[in-house]
């Protein structure tokens, strides 16, 4: 069954806390667009771990369409007809099959010349024509897969955090504190700036990541063409985190996390800060409008 194709992207965090619940619930991963979900399950003994189909109904009811196979850290593609997985044990392969189980094949696997496998921690992600799958191998270092089977290429050694151009011909990537921009064939590398988790605009040539300003974790804009000074969006003793663009490109998402003070049994830990009207553990900032040094107000 190939649900409906869904052309908009979707970066509502309502919609990803609700399929990471029913992803928990089956006991692995996850990956969703549209009116259904691929998740990977462990409930089968007999299985394994391996890659569902559900499809969402009216009143959020759910049907179970199919087994699709083992499989895990599924991600479906932009148009919402393909899914892209890793399958495997300690040395797992990237697969990729059409979302009704049918056309699977491999794209990369084994070990590669320094002999790491694929990285089932981090996420794949999709280049927005859906033509590649960028993944990453322990070490770590990112692959980029071409969809047609073509030859695998590597980004330098320490590559991690991939985030792709709207266009699809670049790909930025954190390697030891900077953000780097790279041509999609792994070529024409050269260092963006000071940073780490990169977050390329849906709409353009502007990057949001993450920079430590006077100890503090902080969100910055930066043009990916510099033709343009860098922006820092946040400000003050509160860290920011992981940001994310809104679909249209016109404001970024971030979290925000605050680190408590010690407590009597000497551990530190950590909560959200206040989440405002975005979503809870969220806050938003449109990039259009100007913010004065100090606390953010919530949009």
């Amino acid at each position: 069954m190939v649900g409906r194709a869904v052309t908009r992207a979707t970066a509502r965090v309502a919609i990803s806390a609700a399929v990471l619940a029913l992803g928990s619930d089956a006991g692995a991963s996850e990956a969703a667009r549209g009116d259904w979900i691929v998740f990977a399950s462990n409930d089968s003994p007999a299985l394994g771990e391996h890659l569902e189909l559900v499809e969402i109904g009216a009143g959020l009811r759910l049907r179970r369409v199919g087994d699709l196979g083992a499989g895990r850290n599924a991600a479906v593609s932009p148009d919402g007809t393909m899914v892209a997985f890793l399958a495997g044990g300690s040395s797992p392969t990237l697969d990729v099959m059409n979302v009704d189980g049918s056309g699977r094949r491999v794209l990369a696997g084994g070990l590669d010349e320094n002999r790491q496998p694929i990285y089932d921690g981090a996420s794949l992600v999709w280049s927005p024509d859906g033509t590649r799958v960028a993944f990453t191998r322990l070490g770590p270092r990112i692959g980029i897969a071409p969809i047609d089977g073509g030859k695998t290429v590597y980004l330098p050694d320490q590559s991690s955090r991939a985030a792709w151009s709207p266009d699809s011909r670049r790909i930025a990537f954190e390697s030891i504190n900077d953000v780097f921009v790279a041509d999609a064939d792994g070529g024409g590398i050269r260092r963006l700036a000071a940073g780490s988790s990169p977050a390329w605009s849906p709409v353009g040539e502007r990057v949001a990541l993450v920079r430590s300003v006077d100890y503090e974790s902080q969100i910055l804009l930066v043009d990916s063409s510099m033709r343009a000074p860098e922006r820092q969006l946040t400000h003050g003793d509160r860290p920011s985190f992981e940001p994310v663009w809104s679909p249209d490109g016109r404001g970024s998402r971030f979290s925000a996390w605050q680190e408590k003070r010690r407590s009597k049994s000497g551990r530190m830990s950590s909560q959200p800060a206040a989440s405002g009207a975005c979503a809870a553990r969220w806050r938003c900032l449109p990039i259009s409008s100007r913010r004065s040094r100090g606390a953010l107000t919530d949009a």
